[in-house]
């Protein structure tokens, strides 16, 4: 009779539990619905002759960003954003939306940068801003793919000194999912 009572106990208890774990497992993979990747990240100067106001602002280049739909729905991004704090303030940034030219052997849209040392052109560069304004709903196991510039505010003149480095992905249900970037020493060695 004692073994019933404790079998039945633990049953009930485990049926109480249920509805606790069916809730906690679904805002755990309500918080992941997104898989972010990139071929390439780094600090750069930002040029823009045509924005003065701009012009020589240092900025994060994220090449070939790759966002997974890895939910069991369909969603449409809204935005990327890019944020960090620096003296303990927090700012958040959208990319800037950069001119690109064409590869004349390959047709493919370019951008050009320096590290200092000799132009780099990187190809089959896509603005994510641009992309996204094209309201494509990324369905299951879709891919978003582009790349961005992201300005840091023109008073911050010493990357070493930003912190919390972050991509937060949203999309138009009110997702968002938030990416830390580690910060790599090499992204302040001179070329």
């Amino acid at each position: 009779m004692d073994k019933l009572i404790l079998i039945l106990t633990a049953l009930a208890l485990l049926v109480a539990l249920i509805p606790i774990y069916l809730s906690v497992r679904g805002k755990l993979r309500k918080r992941y619905k997104f898989d972010l990747n990139y071929n390439n990240i780094f600090f750069s100067s930002f040029s823009a002759p045509q924005a003065p106001k701009i012009d020589k602002c240092l900025c994060l280049i994220v090449y070939g960003l790759r966002i997974v739909n890895n939910s069991d729905e369909p969603h449409t991004l809204k935005n990327v954003i890019f944020s960090y704090r620096f003296e303990g303030k927090k700012y958040r940034a959208e990319s800037f939306v950069v001119l690109t030219g064409t590869i004349p052997e390959s047709g493919e849209p370019a951008i050009v940068t320096s590290n200092g040392l000799a132009a780099i052109f990187l190809m089959g560069w896509h603005n994510i801003r641009s992309q996204l304004g094209e309201y494509e709903t990324l369905q299951p196991g879709g891919v978003f793919s582009g790349s961005a510039v992201f300005l840091f505010e023109s008073h911050i003149n010493d990357l070493r000194r930003v912190k919390d480095l972050k991509l937060v992905v949203t999309d138009y249900h009110g997702t968002k999912s938030s990416y830390p970037i580690a910060i790599q020493e090499e992204w302040f060695q001179a070329p």
